[in-house]
Formats: C-alpha cells, structure tokens, sequence
C-alpha cells in the first residue's frame, strides 16, 4: 500500500476512535442519568437526549477541528495583498461559532513580513 494511503487509513483510523470515544462517553452520562431519573416523562427525556445530542455535536466538532488544525499548509498561503508566500508563526487558539455551538480550536497561524498582515486560515 502507498506511504500516502497508508497515512490516509491511519488519519482515518484515529478519527474513528476519537467519535467513539466521544459516543461512549454521551451515552454513559445518558444512561446515568436514566438510572438517576427512573420517573422521568416522555418530555424530560427528550429534554436530556437534546442536551446530550448537543453535547455530542460539540465534542464531534471539536475532535474533527482539532484533527485538521495540526495539519499545516506546505508553503504557506499566499498574501491577499502582496501574492508572497505567508510564513507558519505557530498555533494560535480561537473559539468558532457554529449552528452546532461554540467550539474551542487550535489551528496555525501565518504571517507575511512584508504587509504585517496575519491570518488564521479557514480548514
């Protein structure tokens, strides 16, 4: 196989544990708290598998943007104003807004030297 499949399935791989892991521990807290709540009604548990479905899409976000804001561009973007190659300044953390909630991400950080302009690129 490939050196860049290989890499491909292994990408893949660790993406699928981390939902996993994020699946199983939702469904944990879920099912604490029907053990906790065994009176619950009809709209309670809807209230709580809302919740916890909120829950997941966040951790879900998260781990995806967090598995692409290591990866960074070789070269570098190109400056909108002057079209130089911008360089890698590091990892800068930011908090996006999405119809899913607010996420925390970490994702590199470019610089051009020439027009001292930054910009943290969308993944």
């Amino acid at each position: 196989m490939p050196q860049e499949q290989e890499h491909e399935k292994m990408e893949k791989n660790e993406l699928a544990v981390a939902v996993e892991e994020a699946t199983a521990a939702i469904a944990g807290e879920m099912a604490e708290w029907y053990m906790q709540h065994p009176q619950a009604n009809l709209s309670e548990i809807e209230q709580q598998v809302l919740r916890a479905r909120k829950r997941f899409g966040e951790q879900l976000m998260h781990t995806v943007l967090a598995k692409r804001g290591t990866e960074r561009e070789v070269p570098g973007p190109s400056c909108s104003e002057c079209g130089a190659e911008m360089h890698y300044k590091g990892q800068k953390k930011r908090r996006v807004v999405s119809s899913i909630g607010e996420t925390p991400m970490e994702r590199g950080y470019y610089y051009c030297s020439k027009c001292k302009r930054s910009i943290f690129p969308p993944g």
